[in-house]
């Protein structure tokens, strides 16, 4: 799963575009439909956090950087989407074919347990350097009047597995256009193995 990541908009020149561009784009709704109220947020992100998210327009192929609610709101608070069984999903399938999304990050954390009682857990970090982004799929819909986004997950890379078996589905940078509008495309990367990481341990 993916219940964590980071968001440092000084550390990567393109990632502070995009950044600025949706905290405009919120500046000049002021709240107004569909744009949810709060500020992006930076630093670690949480579960129903303000993030900054890309968003295709088929009609016309544009992206743009938007602010998102991360967590789709049901009986509970939805935030990841599994690449094996979302096609199969009554919320997840008509958002994979119409409303795709990429989530910049510049990392994420993943927790490995202990196997001893009241033995602590150990928190890494991966990614591929806080200064490059990674780039998270994602899918989105406007629900109340706001945007709302969930991050797909998929089976580890062996750099990542010893810690957790869920990762991220990662989208290189020069998919992104790919991912977001080319359908055929978008369905052969819930399948494909994901890229190795870097790790460092948070404790």
């Amino acid at each position: 799963m993916c219940g964590r990541y980071t968001l440092e908009p000084e550390a990567n020149e393109t990632l502070k575009r995009l950044f600025d561009k949706a905290n405009l784009r919120l500046e000049e709704s002021a709240g107004v439909f569909p744009m949810p109220m709060k500020k992006i947020a930076t630093g670690e992100i949480f579960p129903s956090d303000t993030i900054l998210t890309l968003l295709g327009d088929k009609a016309t192929e544009n992206v743009g950087a938007y602010a998102t609610r991360w967590g789709i709101r049901s009986k509970s608070l939805v935030i990841n989407a599994r690449a094996e069984t979302l096609l199969e999903k009554v919320t997840f399938r008509p958002l994979f074919s119409r409303q795709r999304c990429v989530i910049p990050t510049n990392g994420f954390f993943e927790w490995q347990h202990g196997n001893k009682k009241n033995e602590k857990s150990t928190k890494y970090y991966f990614g591929l350097g806080r200064s490059t982004p990674l780039y998270l799929a994602g899918l989105y819909r406007v629900h109340e009047g706001e945007l709302e986004s969930v991050i797909i997950t998929t089976a580890s890379h062996p750099s990542i597995s010893e810690v957790h078996d869920r990762m991220p589905l990662i989208i290189a940078q020069e998919d992104l256009r790919r991912w977001l509008f080319d359908d055929s495309f978008a369905q052969k990367q819930l399948q494909r193995e994901m890229p190795s990481l870097m790790k460092d341990s948070l404790c």
